[in-house]
């Protein structure tokens, strides 16, 4: 994961030889700076994540509701779209 991140991307591209194809020796690999995080910091940014999930998930869910509440509000009329918002 630290590899694929931003902060190991700029380790890859400051070590990294070579042109179209980045070549890293070894060495280089062991020179990357991993940092340790306890796990009370590790089970926060897991929280978190499960957080970001969820409202990703309740956003996708509400826009779908204004789409349909739109498409009602043009077809029949703004009262019955209201009141599928509602619902």
């Amino acid at each position: 994961m630290v590899i694929n991140s931003l902060v190991g991307e700029y380790q890859l591209n400051r070590i990294g030889t070579g042109g179209v194809q980045t070549n890293i020796s070894s060495n280089d690999i062991q020179k990357i700076f991993i940092p340790k995080i306890t796990n009370v910091i590790q089970r926060k940014i897991a929280k978190m994540i499960e957080e970001s999930f969820d409202l990703k998930k309740q956003s996708e869910h509400l826009l779908e509701v204004a789409k349909k509440a739109v498409e009602i509000a043009i077809e029949q009329n703004e009262e019955k779209a209201l009141k599928y918002i509602e619902k």
